[in-house]
């Protein structure tokens, strides 16, 4: 009884339900429309995803608030020295490596990143080695053999689940952080990399680009040869991040994020 708000993540189990195991799909569209007909507020991670709510599901726009994730403080640029015993544990070089951060999936799009990277030339794989980071997720049979092999071989950096006390050093000693998702309801690793004055690759046509201010948007994510190019340009060039982008990331707060979200819940007072 009484009023309810609910929060919708990402529609990607409609977009792309080959993604995710079929029984959570089946259940997620028949419960959603309930949820949405039981709630008298939604709130979204982005307005991408508050216009396809709008779009799929007819609902009323006054009834949909889109508010955006936040950062914590603790990503921002570190020096070498602030990284060091991080990068040492894992054997990485201070600003001369590739990140990505995210659940190990096929929907993050890691197959193009790795496709890409292996096109590089030789020089440029052995001074900024891939590192990917992250917990496995569903349907990621064939992947997590393809990152095994390669980690195995010693041409990649395969790192388990990043406690959250180290991972703002492994973002900021980064040279690049690359994410090829294919769809994300916000995106908080890119985010996050931009934080800590990371320049980032990721898709022009994704929530991402709502506020991946001074990052290198990818038109098509399925295109490793787009791909191949950017990661070049942006390692052969060493393009630094610019303060004021690295500055509107972290206006980004939890704060607000809180302070939005609590004034949708006063409206039902």
């Amino acid at each position: 009884r009484g009023p309810a708000v609910t929060t919708v993540h990402d529609l990607s189990f409609i977009y792309y339900p080959e993604f995710h195991p079929a029984e959570r799909v089946r259940w997620l569209q028949r419960e959603l429309p309930k949820t949405l007909a039981r709630a008298e507020r939604v709130v979204t991670d982005s307005e991408r995803v508050k216009q396809e709510l709008l779009e799929r599901f007819n609902l009323p726009e006054d009834k949909v608030h889109a508010i955006h994730l936040g950062v914590a403080e603790e990503f921002r640029p570190h020096n070498l020295a602030s990284c060091i015993d991080a990068l040492n544990s894992w054997q990485l070089r201070y600003k001369s490596y590739v990140l990505f951060v995210g659940t190990l999936e096929p929907r993050k799009g890691i197959a193009v990143l790795l496709a890409a990277w292996l096109k590089l030339p030789k020089a440029l794989q052995r001074e900024f080695p891939l590192v990917i980071a992250g917990a496995p997720g569903w349907k990621n049979t064939a992947l997590m053999k393809q990152l095994k092999e390669l980690h195995q071989q010693g041409k990649i950096h395969l790192l388990p689940y990043v406690h959250e006390t180290v991972l703002p050093y492994l973002y900021a000693g980064a040279s690049v952080f690359a994410y090829p998702s294919v769809y994300e309801g916000f995106g908080l690793p890119v985010l996050e990399a931009l934080a800590s004055g990371v320049p980032v690759i990721c898709g022009q046509d994704t929530a991402m680009a709502e506020f991946a201010q001074g990052a290198c948007l990818v038109e098509d994510l399925d295109s490793v040869d787009q791909w191949y190019e950017h990661l070049q340009q942006q390692l052969v060039n060493n393009y630094p991040l610019a303060l004021r982008d690295c500055q509107h990331a972290q206006e980004f707060t939890w704060q607000r994020c809180a302070e939005r979200t609590a004034q949708v819940y006063a409206e039902l007072g």
